[in-house]
C-alpha cells in the first residue's frame, strides 16, 4: 500500500491548482485482496477541513461490480445512490465518537499543563467534570453530514474505562466500554473494541482538534465538535453569510440584492481548481448584500453574500 500525496505542509493552493490531493495505490496477488486492502486503507484515510471524495472511494471499493471489474464509463451515472449513502448517524457511534473525543480533549489539557510546568496535580488542572456533590459529566454536541445534532451528556459509569452517554433529545442511555486497542494507539489515532449496551464495535479513530473520523462496519463517519452551548441564532449565523469553499473567480451570479431564496436555490458559480462549484443557499430567505461582482478572484472560506434569514429559521 502507498499513498502519493499531491500536497504537503506550507504549500499554497492557487485557482488553477489540480483537486487532486493524494492517490492511495495498493498491490497484491489478487484482485479480490487487492480490493480489501483498499478498503482498509480508505477506512484509515481522514482528511479534516477541506472537502473530499473519500465516501464515494469506499463506497466504490465495497461494491460487488468494483470487485468484480464489472464498471464502464457509465457505472457512477447508474450506481451513484448505491455507492453514496446518506444515513443518520447512528446513537451506538455518537456515543463512542463523544467519549472518544472527550478522551482526546483531556489527554490534550494534560499535556498542555506539563509543557507550561503547571502542578498536573492540582484539581484546577483535572478536567474530568469533577463535583463534590458527583461528577457532573460532560456535554459533546457534534455536526455531521447532516448539520448539528442534540447535546451528549457523557458519564463515567462505575466500571473501569466504563460511560453512559445520555441525549438531551430523548431518555436514551447507552453504556460505552472501551475493550481492547487492536494496535497501540498513537497521539491522533486509535482502533478499538467497544460494548456499546452488550453490541461489540470495532472502530478505527482519527481525532485532530475538533475534528474526528470514525469507521465502523464499513461505514465512515465524519463529525466535528461543537460548542455545545451554541444558541440556534449563533448556529443559522453561519448558513447566512455563505462562503467560498475553495480560491477561485466567480464566472456567474445567479441572483440579485432584494431576491427571494429558498434552502437549496443556486446563488453564483465558483470556477477554481479545474472545475466549477454552485454555491446554494443554506437558510431560507432574503438576498441583503452580494459582496463580490462577476469576475472576481476570491480566496477560500471568506463570505460571498449576505442573507438576510427568515425569523422561523433562527429561532
Amino acid at each position: 500500500m502507498r499513498v502519493d500525496s499531491g500536497i504537503t505542509d506550507g504549500d499554497r493552493i492557487g485557482i488553477h491548482y489540480d483537486p487532486l490531493q493524494a492517490k492511495l495505490i495498493v498491490h497484491d496477488k489478487s484482485r479480490r485482496a487487492a480490493t480489501k486492502k483498499l478498503q482498509a486503507g480508505l477506512e484509515r484515510t481522514a482528511m479534516f477541513g477541506v472537502s473530499d471524495n473519500l465516501p464515494l472511494l469506499r463506497g466504490i471499493a465495497a461494491s460487488k461490480i468494483f470487485a468484480g471489474a464489472g464498471m464502464d464509463t457509465g457505472y457512477l451515472d447508474k450506481h451513484l445512490a448505491d455507492v453514496l449513502t446518506d444515513r443518520a448517524t447512528p446513537r451506538e457511534i455518537l456515543a463512542i465518537a463523544a467519549v472518544v473525543s472527550i478522551e482526546h480533549r483531556n489527554n490534550a489539557a494534560r499535556i498542555a499543563s506539563l509543557r507550561g510546568g503547571q502542578d498536573t496535580g492540582s484539581p484546577w488542572y483535572q478536567p474530568d467534570a469533577w463535583r463534590l456533590g458527583g461528577t457532573a459529566g460532560s456535554l459533546i454536541r457534534f455536526h455531521d453530514a447532516h448539520g448539528p445534532g442534540a447535546g451528549i451528556r457523557v458519564l463515567p459509569a462505575d466500571s473501569a474505562n466504563g460511560h453512559y452517554c445520555h441525549f438531551a433529545d430523548d431518555r436514551l442511555a447507552l453504556s460505552v466500554t472501551a475493550c481492547t486497542e487492536a494496535v497501540e494507539p498513537g497521539p491522533d489515532w486509535r482502533e478499538s473494541v467497544w460494548q456499546v449496551d452488550g453490541q461489540e464495535i470495532a472502530a478505527a479513530i482519527i481525532c485532530r482538534g475538533p475534528w474526528l473520523q470514525l469507521c465502523a462496519d464499513g461505514q465512515c463517519h465524519e463529525l466535528r465538535r461543537l460548542n455545545p452551548y451554541l444558541s440556534a441564532t449563533e448556529s443559522a449565523d453561519e448558513d447566512a453569510h455563505p462562503g467560498s469553499p475553495l480560491p477561485g473567480k466567480i464566472v456567474a451570479l445567479l441572483v440579485a440584492e432584494g431576491d427571494r431564496v429558498e434552502t437549496g436555490d443556486k446563488l453564483l458559480v465558483l470556477e477554481g481548481m479545474k472545475m466549477e462549484y454552485t454555491l446554494l443557499a443554506r437558510t431560507a430567505g432574503t438576498i441583503e448584500k452580494i459582496l463580490y461582482r462577476e469576475g472576481d478572484i476570491v480566496e477560500a472560506e471568506v463570505a460571498l453574500i449576505d442573507i438576510q434569514a427568515d425569523e422561523a429559521t433562527v429561532e
